[in-house]
């Protein structure tokens, strides 16, 4: 019984759960931006563009902020004596990681096919 188990260490608990919790507001705002822009698609193009690169910045802090809980969740997972649940959170981390490149790469390109189109116009 000499394994730390990741729920018994509050201090790291309220940081990881804070942390996910804000990772999650900033995605859920980027996708919120993302989908006014969607509004404004043939309408305006500027307000598109402004939307977009607000969904972007939304997506980067969150896309940083998950990098550094990420990070710290190694450092944790090798500092303490190893414990199935923070292995099992660092998953979860990755997946989350993946979906924001995933968003960010979409997001490069919508942006791109913007900015492309309002030459062109």
């Amino acid at each position: 019984m000499n394994k730390v188990l990741f729920t018994k260490d509050i201090k790291f608990l309220s940081y990881y759960q804070s942390t996910l919790r804000n990772v999650l507001v900033l995605s859920t705002l980027s996708m919120a931006f993302i989908r006014e822009a969607l509004v404004y698609k043939n309408k305006n193009k500027f307000y598109n563009l402004v939307y977009l690169i607000f969904g972007f910045i939304f997506l980067l802090i969150g896309f940083s902020l998950n990098y550094f809980l990420l990070r710290d969740t190694k450092i944790y997972k090798t500092s303490k004596k190893k414990s199935e649940q923070s292995k099992d959170i660092q998953y979860d981390l990755i997946i989350i990681y993946v979906m924001f490149v995933i968003m960010l790469l979409f997001m490069l390109f919508t942006i791109y096919r913007i900015i492309q189109n309002m030459i062109y116009l």
